[in-house]
């Protein structure tokens, strides 16, 4: 490390993983998982990246190798490595469809009013009328579109009008009650979070966009109001660039180079602070 020694560097990072570790520990308390299972899982993921920084520097990950950089014993690894299997949930699947259904939904002419909002659709599409049908045989033929409607009426995401429209309930995909979804967006929103981050400490390549406003000594209702004005802002700044990104994968999709994937995200927090001693007197 250039500006910084290397023990020194170690020490800031150590603290600021601290920091980011703290939520996330405080949350798998509280949702009753151990710290043997996350002791296990940590052990897997240190070899699963050593093992991969050694297969982009076209060395062997040997045993022995993998050893030196992630301190694990050689038995364990062997054991790990042979159990891992490679695989993609069915939860995945699942939220990733319902990602880009919705994406398509508030991002294609198609399927907008004329003041560009997802406008509500008729279940069973009639001829020169989009509906609901066809925004889902858009995405997938293998999944019948009255599976869809129904487990998302259950999730609050869609409601169905009289007429026998389905109209979308939420400009952005936010799953209200399936924890098995939250989580798995919880896991992908964040790693990119934090590889955006981890990206500009390496300081290979021009900065990552990773910004963030903050401000403290509010009053609630100053802290309601900001809320109100972020989230407005944030909604219709990610639908311009689910728009804008829909636009030219369609414009690219008869060329062979696509090779990219990119995340863009929004995040608001806020909390209660407690005073300082300076406060108490």
């Amino acid at each position: 490390m250039s500006e910084i020694s290397k023990q020194d560097g170690s020490k800031l990072l150590t603290r600021a993983v601290r920091w980011l570790c703290s939520p996330l520990v405080k949350l798998l308390v509280a949702k009753g998982i151990p710290y043997p299972q996350f002791r296990d899982m940590i052990k897997e993921i240190y070899i699963e990246q050593a093992t991969q920084e050694l297969q982009e520097k076209n060395e062997k990950a040997s045993f022995s190798r993998i050893f030196v950089k992630t301190g694990v014993h050689r038995k364990e690894i062997k054991r790990i490595i042979e159990q891992v299997e490679d695989k993609v949930e069915e939860v995945e699947v699942k939220a990733t469809l319902g990602g880009l259904l919705v994406s398509r939904w508030i991002g294609l002419p198609e399927f907008q009013d004329r003041q560009g909002r997802p406008k509500c659709l008729a279940r069973i599409s009639t001829k020169g009328q989009m509906g609901f049908s066809d925004l889902i045989k858009s995405v997938s033929k293998d999944v019948h579109p009255r599976a869809i409607l129904d487990e998302w009426l259950d999730l609050g995401i869609v409601t169905l009008e009289d007429s026998d429209r389905v109209c979308l309930n939420e400009s952005a995909f936010i799953p209200r009650t399936d924890f098995e979804e939250k989580a798995f967006f919880f896991g992908r929103n964040i790693s990119d979070h934090i590889a955006a981050c981890v990206d500009n400490l390496h300081g290979e390549r021009d900065p990552q966009l990773e910004r963030s406003v903050y401000f403290s000594s509010l009053s609630e209702a100053t802290v309601s109001k900001l809320h109100k004005f972020a989230r407005n802002k944030s909604i219709q700044l990610l639908e311009e660039i689910n728009a804008e990104a829909l636009k030219l994968k369609e414009q690219e999709k008869d060329q062979s180079f696509q090779k990219y994937r990119m995340r863009f995200g929004c995040y608001w927090f806020d909390e209660q602070t407690q005073p300082d001693e300076g406060d108490k007197k």
